[in-house]
């Protein structure tokens, strides 16, 4: 009815042997963490950077409205210029990508604070706040 395998010296039927494989392979797949399939971006903004940049730390965006036209994903980071300050309300929406084991992440980079300047409005806004998958 089976065919049968041999596997250390004992008979296994092959359908056995598949599920077990099969069985053993997809744990494996879920075992691991979802971060290793998403590639996590750093956007950088500096008050001398330009808009027409990449946003890189060699090419850093100028404007909070700049990295409002991003669509952030889960562990992405924002990392505004230390000592730098920004005009403007940074909204952030997790949308249907948010994860509460990697949070985008608002910081800064180089040396001191950044100022997020809302002036008469919201400096932060968060859509959603009782996802919150943000780390600030």
């Amino acid at each position: 009815m089976f065919r049968n395998l041999r596997a250390n010296n004992c008979l296994l039927p092959t359908s056995i042997l598949f599920l077990f494989s099969f069985f053993i392979c997809t744990r494996l797949a879920w075992s691991q963490p979802l971060q290793m399939s998403i590639k996590n971006k750093a956007y950088y903004l500096a008050s001398t950077g330009n808009d027409k940049n990449k946003g890189t730390i060699i090419g850093p965006w100028k404007t909070i409205k700049k990295i409002n036209e991003v669509h952030l994903l889960p562990g992405d980071k924002v990392l505004f210029k230390g000592g730098d300050s920004f005009k403007g309300t940074l909204l952030l929406d997790p949308g249907s990508h948010a994860l509460a084991n990697m949070p985008v992440m608002i910081s800064t980079y180089g040396h001191g604070k950044a100022i997020i300047n809302g002036g008469n409005a919201t400096a932060v806004q968060i859509k959603t706040p009782h996802l919150l998958p943000f780390k600030i």
